[in-house]
């Protein structure tokens, strides 16, 4: 599998972009509200060029790192947030933007890689938009019960809590 995005991959991602009204009230910042201790290190992955949810949690006092590529990039982002890990690595309406499978197989990789040892991955995939149209919920059930077995899906919200059980070296290795 290749590891990374394609120029177009990104530019079609960055698209998707919605801000404002659509991005305050998204329920996976909720959930990792539920979960988070004042000490977590957190990674918005995908925050948006905007960052709100990641500055909603910064407002309640928790510790977030956003992070972003392409044209939804600012200053306030980290480039190299992937270089770390998170106690809770968390993708808010990110996963259904990916133009193709191989663009959602790299952003399952990157952030079951961002989680440690114990850690947790808390993401959703939405039904609109939904790029990727032959990919159904119970078909990302599956990819998400390879990279985090044991994970649950808390249907009422729509999300997944995934935890992550294997070794970061072990699963690279098999990328």
């Amino acid at each position: 599998m290749d590891n990374y995005y394609l120029e177009e991959e990104i530019k079609e991602v960055n698209r998707t972009y919605r801000g404002g009204p659509f991005a305050k009230n998204r329920i996976v910042p909720k959930v990792v509200e539920l979960y988070a201790k004042p000490e977590s290190e957190i990674l918005d992955y995908g925050a948006g060029k905007g960052m709100i949810q990641a500055k909603k949690l910064i407002k309640k006092g928790f510790k977030v790192t956003a992070y972003d590529f392409g044209d939804n990039v600012t200053k306030e982002h980290d480039r190299k947030a992937l270089d770390r890990k998170y106690d809770i690595v968390y993708a808010s309406n990110v996963l259904n933007v990916q133009p193709n499978t191989r663009t959602l197989n790299v952003t399952l990789k990157e952030i079951e890689g961002a989680v440690k040892k114990g850690g947790l991955a808390i993401v959703n995939y939405p039904k609109k938009p939904r790029k990727v149209k032959d990919i159904t919920r119970e078909d990302m059930d599956k990819k998400i019960m390879e990279l985090f077995p044991g994970s649950i899906f808390i249907k009422a919200l729509d999300v997944w809590v995934c935890v992550r059980l294997k070794n970061v070296e072990s699963t690279q290795k098999n990328s």
